[in-house]
């Protein structure tokens, strides 16, 4: 009995190992191994053994002052791991981040998370990136930031250099990094920019049911689709539709004879000379058949389509507005220049959480009544705006209330057609133009070539003697009517047809469209347009993130402050605590 006293700490030993390999095992594997659960009943055993041989030297142990004092800090430190165990485990139930970054770096855009809650399906990210990539990090991060969003997100991070056997089964994998995304038979993929704003691109290609088609009218001055450069061009528009599921094509209606059925939208973006009756024609028809029209307006210009919008219920005034609100007055602009605050958006789907904008020379926009047509109007200005009808007279300018609009002025309206019945559509009327040139003489059939083409005829009548068809002075002559493309067979009108009109097209252009929501409510209302509910958000602006630009003088002031005062003020308090201790 001695020698199994004198070796019984070899029992509490084993028994304590098997014990905690038992544990060890409950807490890591679900299903535990038969000699797991003996292992657990063994060392449980050992250590009954254990405090059974030993039990003298136990309880004088657990009765000495240090014994005593040893366990109240294991008790401490016990205490502390569970409530770091706590405090994680409601960290990570819980999460919640701050972004204090002035461009909002480190928060995702309402857009990226309503995409990836609205994911039905999984999606498998297969992301390849070099060991070390500064991209890989970001990536991660970004989309571990999901993860509270969506369970349907699985990321998959693989070098391409240690794992050359998938790279190659994805075909081409960049030096620079390459992400691909897969839904079912879908694949999409990212190379060179891995961005917030590309990855929700790719998602939208992904998940959206196809490829929208949108038509930009040409052929009237329009913006150009094809310039991203100069500062009135709308390429940076076209530009962001094309990286999404939109297909931009340019349409010249006059020689198209009709607006083709696979335009999901017709867009006129900033019209200098109007369309012809007959192409006023064709948009009236094809929003009749249910189309989508979208017109960005420039003050002082296209008068007739301006006054052409009043078939949809749309009234555009020619005017150009101006704001008086001090607060709302840009430094070293004037008052043409209309910014837009959280109060000047009317709710609805397009305008949801917009709070910032800017109209660059606007012209007024507002509903009229027509039945059958639902008008709302979107943007307001200040009440201390007005529309002003007398700018290019030289005068200065004054409020007139009598002919002008005064208070808060609509600059843009949404139309939608919920009787079809109601669109006015049908042959237009081509005013007679005097060219001012002579009339062709008139060569009766059968006359001699050297006749006079004065002398008179059974055929034709006298110069002096009127035409039976010639208008008399109780007559007015009639304006001859000139029909449009004819209707063709089986046209329906079809309810739903939606008609966008903007009173500006600066704050679309390649200069005005990154100015706060601008591109947001382009985008926004193109969307509402083909009926993309799910694409209707504020996006991603990555150009908006804030940078750190020092001048030399502060970069002196803080390589001094880094080399002469850092270093000393550590060294200070080492040296400080030295002392404490030693008179201690």
């Amino acid at each position: 009995m001695d020698k199994l006293r004198k070796y019984s700490w070899l029992l509490g030993l084993i028994g304590g190992w098997a014990v905690l390999i038992y544990l060890g095992a409950r807490a890591f594997l679900d299903d535990l191994h038969v000699a797991l659960n003996v292992t657990g009943i063994v060392g449980m055993v050992l250590l009954v053994a254990f405090l059974f041989l030993d039990k003298e030297e136990v309880g004088g142990f657990f009765s000495a002052r240090s014994t005593a004092r040893g366990f109240a800090s294991i008790i401490l430190v016990l205490l502390g791991a569970v409530l770091v165990f706590a405090v994680n485990k409601l960290s990570k139930d819980h999460n919640k981040e701050w972004d204090w970054t002035t461009g909002g770096a480190h928060t995702l855009s309402e857009q990226t998370i309503q995409l990836a809650t609205a994911l039905e399906e999984p999606i498998q990210i297969t992301a390849f990136f070099q060991t070390g990539q500064p991209e890989e990090k970001t990536f991660k991060e970004m989309v571990g930031r999901l993860d509270q969003f969506t369970d349907n997100l699985e990321l998959e991070v693989l070098d391409p250099n240690l794992n050359p056997r998938a790279a190659s089964s994805f075909g081409n994998v960049s030096a620079y990094g390459t992400v691909i995304l897969k839904q079912g038979e879908r694949e999409q993929r990212m190379e060179n920019d891995f961005g917030e704003e590309a990855f929700a691109n790719a998602l939208v290609n992904l998940t959206s049911g196809g490829d929208h088609i949108v038509c930009f009218v040409g052929g009237h001055g329009e913006a150009g689709i094809d310039d991203d450069m100069s500062e009135m061009g709308a390429g940076a528009l076209v530009l962001k539709l094309e990286s999404t599921n939109y297909i931009v094509e340019e349409l010249i209606l006059f020689r198209q004879g009709s607006v083709p059925e696979r335009c999901e939208v017709v867009i006129l973006a900033g019209p200098k000379v109007d369309p012809l009756p007959q192409e006023r024609e064709m948009l009236a028809r094809y929003v009749a058949r249910g189309g989508a029209l979208m017109v960005m307006l420039d003050p002082l210009s296209v008068p007739e389509l301006a006054a052409d919008m009043g078939r949809y219920g749309i009234a555009v005034s020619d005017d150009i507005v101006l704001e008086n609100n001090p607060e709302l007055l840009m430094a070293g602009g004037d008052p043409s220049m209309i910014m837009l605050g959280e109060d000047s958006f009317e709710p609805h789907a397009l305008t949801r959480d917009m709070n910032f904008g800017m109209f660059i020379l606007a012209r007024s926009v507002r509903k009229t009544g027509v039945e059958g047509i639902e008008v709302q109007e979107l943007i307001y200005t200040s009440d201390q705006a007005y529309g002003e009808i007398d700018l290019l007279s030289g005068a200065e300018p004054t409020i007139n209330p009598e002919t002008e609009l005064v208070g808060r002025i609509p600059l843009m309206v949404v139309a939608d057609v919920v009787d079809p019945a109601a669109l006015q559509i049908g042959p237009t009327v081509a005013p007679k133009r005097d060219l001012g040139l002579p009339d062709a003489p008139v060569v009766p059939e059968g006359a001699e070539e050297d006749a006079p083409a004065d002398a008179p005829t059974e055929d034709a009548p006298a110069e002096d003697a009127p035409a039976e068809d010639a208008p008399t002075e109780d007559q007015p002559e009639a304006e001859p009517v000139v029909e449009a493309t004819p209707l063709p067979a089986g046209f329906e009108r079809k309810a739903g047809g939606r008609v966008v009109v903007f009173g500006d097209m600066d704050f679309a252009n390649n200069s005005g469209v990154m100015m706060g929501n601008n591109m947001d409510l382009f985008l926004n209302s193109v969307a509402w347009t083909v009926g993309e509910e799910d694409q209707i958000s504020i996006r991603a602006n990555e150009a908006s993130a804030g940078t750190l630009t020092m001048n030399l003088l502060q970069t002196f002031l803080i390589w001094m402050i880094a080399l002469f005062v850092v270093p000393p003020l550590c060294l200070a308090g080492a040296f400080g605590t030295w002392m404490y201790r030693r008179q201690l």
